[in-house]
């Protein structure tokens, strides 16, 4: 597992499959599969992974840290992916992307529609 690292794969896969079967992102759907999932390790005696999955609750509810330039360069990303989206689809896809809604992403990084603006001006560029 070149690359990776600090992260425990059962549970990167169970964090990845409650998004699977709730089609969500890191709202209430989620954390209750995710907590059931932890249930469901604690009863066969994985406690490792049971407590794993409770720490990776616990981050989100802090609020995990999503840095500035990785929120810019999705919304630079997801510019080049759909030249023709307008501010809104392109906030949708990366507020998903970072399982925030759209008050969050634009309240926490304001300069989302300057940054849209500019890879909108870049790629006609192109």
């Amino acid at each position: 597992m070149d690359g990776i690292t600090e992260i425990n794969l059962p549970v990167l896969l169970i964090h990845e499959i409650a998004h699977a079967v709730t089609d969500s992102a890191h709202g209430k759907k989620w954390r209750i599969r995710m907590e059931k999932a932890a249930e469901k390790a604690r009863n066969v005696g994985e406690l490792d992974i049971a407590n794993l999955i409770y720490e990776e609750l616990a981050g989100y509810d802090k609020g995990i840290n999503i840095c500035a330039d990785h929120v810019y360069g999705s919304i630079e990303d997801a510019v080049l992916d759909v030249p023709d989206a307008s501010f809104d689809k392109i906030i949708e896809l990366v507020r998903r992307r970072f399982g925030l809604t759209k008050e969050e992403l634009l309240s926490r990084y304001k300069r989302s529609k300057e940054v849209f603006i500019i890879a909108k001006e870049s790629y006609r560029k192109v």
